[in-house]
């Protein structure tokens, strides 16, 4: 264990907010709260409160670990301009981490291998199948996919954890063949979870520079169309 290592963790990837503080291979605090399209506003609070409870202070021998995704387009944004900032004003090193990954993470070590989907809207399911019997390998690396499409991927495969939101595992349940599909609970993320991805990461030398951060979006972001006045 490297007792020296500092590990600030933060996920917006979805309508949950959560940030994490590893110290060595411990999480000696985390805070995650559901805050949707709060984030940009309460996640320096949360920093904060975390950092003076543990009576530290930015400082660059702490490395951040941001989670890019898939998840929401605003979350994503709003997580990763905060990181590059902080990056760039401390001189912090900078690892990703991929939020299915992350949340697949929860479960392990577990021969089943688990299922992670989140709503990706418009009929879309931004999902990933992890081997987690050790850290989190990819089965079938995080993609949108269909609802049908899911199902035929996760179909013969004897046992499955699923998590996910309930209403797309009642729909996958008729429509998957072959598979004991598990419903473990909804997709709730963990910046804790993050931190010790993120380890990983760091042992490997995979920083990034501030300006290489890009969200894994995995479908292009669609504006809406203004509407027009009405002509009086």
């Amino acid at each position: 264990m490297n007792d020296d290592l500092k590990i600030l963790a933060i996920d917006t990837a979805t309508d949950y907010l959560s940030v994490a503080l590893l110290k060595g291979d411990v999480i000696v605090s985390e805070i995650t709260l559901f805050a949707p399209k709060k984030h940009s506003e309460i996640l320096p609070e949360i920093l904060d409160f975390i950092l003076e409870k543990n009576d530290m202070k930015i400082s660059d021998d702490i490395i951040i670990a941001i989670s890019i995704g898939p998840g929401s387009y605003t979350g994503l944004r709003v997580g990763i301009s905060f990181v590059q900032g902080l990056s760039v004003s401390k001189g912090l090193k900078i690892v990703a981490v991929d939020t299915l990954r992350a949340i697949a993470f929860r479960f392990a070590p577990n021969y089943i291998p688990v299922a992670v989907a989140l709503d990706a809207r418009a009929g879309g399911i931004y999902a990933a199948l992890y081997d987690i019997v050790g850290k989190p390998s990819p089965i079938i690396e995080s993609n949108v996919f269909g609802l049908a499409e899911l199902s035929y991927e996760l179909s013969s495969r004897d046992k499955i954890l699923f998590v996910g939101n309930e209403t797309i595992y009642n729909k996958m349940l008729s429509e998957v063949n072959g598979t004991s599909l598990i419903y473990a609970g909804g997709p709730k993320p963990s910046a804790g979870m993050v931190a010790k991805l993120a380890i990983f990461e760091v042992h490997s030398g995979r920083f990034l520079e501030p300006e290489l951060l890009e969200p894994k979006y995995l479908r292009q972001f669609k504006a809406g169309k203004r509407k027009r006045k009405p002509i009086l």
